[in-house]
């Protein structure tokens, strides 16, 4: 006796197959206007900063604290109170709820996926240290529902927080 799966889970696939292909993709201009962009990626320049060293990081500082970066409004981006209780809720079909920047809960008939966990304080391998968030996450670790996928993107530290992943 065979066993169809749920039409959802074949878009889900479908879903994941789409985003790892369009992640995959090579940029398309390639022009000498971005010598970077090279057919198997993109590749840093000599005299970039392939190796940075503790000069670059303080330039990097400095130019942080004394630039002329215009700095971010905590409230330029609107916050919405998150719906607990229809975060938790069994559906049929699809819910998306943006938990800011990076991270989003994604919901498929019951499948609670977390795409690119960054749920802590700081945008940081370390905990006290790093640039600190503009705006709290809406909801905490133990507000989230069980999760039984994890989908990471990428491995920069403001996509993947590893107190995140590890909770």
């Amino acid at each position: 006796m065979t066993r169809s799966l749920p039409i959802s889970l074949y878009a889900l696939v479908l879903l994941l197959c789409i985003f790892v292909v369009g992640c995959a993709s090579a940029p398309e201009d390639r022009g000498p206007s971005k010598p970077h962009h090279r057919l198997g990626g993109f590749q840093n320049l000599p005299g970039g900063l392939d190796k940075p060293g503790f000069g670059d990081f303080l330039r990097w500082q400095r130019e942080r604290l004394v630039g002329d970066v215009v700095p971010q409004e905590a409230d330029r981006v609107p916050r919405v109170e998150i719906d607990l209780p229809g975060l938790h809720a069994q559906r049929l079909g699809w819910q998306m709820t943006w938990l800011g920047h990076s991270s989003v809960h994604l919901q498929v008939d019951g499948l609670h996926i977390l795409i690119d966990p960054a749920l802590s304080s700081r945008a940081s391998p370390f905990e006290h240290f790093g640039p600190k968030a503009y705006n709290p996450t809406p909801v905490s670790l133990k507000q989230l529902p069980r999760i039984d996928v994890v989908l990471v993107s990428h491995n920069h530290y403001d996509h993947l927080d590893e107190r995140t992943i590890r909770a």
